[in-house]
């Protein structure tokens, strides 16, 4: 650990710890992830930033999630809104957003974002689509269904009926679940709990595709 250790200053860890869920320990264990993520013939350091596609190649956690693109569009700090690029404190930021230290409610916060495809502020008809498309067959649900799906979707969260659904209704529709505050925990020392396919992921999903 301590040949690692060395890689940061005390004030960057500091500054890490503040920003982050995590301790000095644990942003070692980060780091040493990211520098098992970038190839080879890349440069293992804090700078190096990994094509979207190239990290979701290499990070074999987040390789199975179905929204592994949009998780690299909101977790990445470019400056091109389309880029999508990973650098390491784009993903230490994405570790922590997703470990178990974070409660469901803050997890929340970050799914909407995810699931706000055209990034509006809000979760309106496109965007349902679009989620709809991410995590199902396209070829299993018929134009029908997939309007009734948006339907019943709004007719749940939208509680004031203007066709979109902001944080908060978005917030009020998944407490109603009784499994809310449920999920189950991850062991502390797996630094990358939550990121393959996440168990607040596959709450908030089931909890609209499956019951409609």
């Amino acid at each position: 650990m301590g040949g690692w250790q060395s890689v940061f200053t005390v004030e960057e860890l500091e500054e890490y710890e503040a920003l982050t869920c995590f301790k000095s320990r644990e942003i070692i264990r980060c780091y040493q992830k990211w520098c098992g993520i970038i190839p080879n013939d890349f440069p293992k350091d804090f700078i190096t930033r990994l094509d979207k596609k190239i990290f979701i190649e290499r990070f074999v956690e987040i390789a199975c999630n179905p929204f592994a693109d949009r998780i690299c569009h909101v977790f990445s700090s470019s400056e091109d809104t389309e880029d999508g690029s990973i650098n390491f404190e784009d993903f230490l930021n994405m570790m922590s957003a997703f470990s178990e230290k974070i409660d469901p409610e803050a997890k929340l916060g970050y799914a909407f974002k995810i699931y706000d495809f055209n990034q509006d502020g809000v979760i309106d008809e496109e965007d349902i689509i679009q989620m709809i498309h991410t995590v199902c067959d396209v070829d299993i649900l018929d134009e029908e269904e997939v309007q009734l799906l948006i339907v019943n979707i709004l007719k749940e969260a939208d509680l004031d009926g203007d066709g979109k659904i902001t944080y908060n209704e978005f917030f009020n529709a998944m407490r109603k679940s009784p499994d809310f505050y449920n999920i189950p925990p991850v062991s502390e020392t797996e630094i990358i709990a939550y990121i393959g396919v996440s168990k607040t992921d596959e709450f908030i999903l089931n909890y609209w595709s499956a019951r409609h």
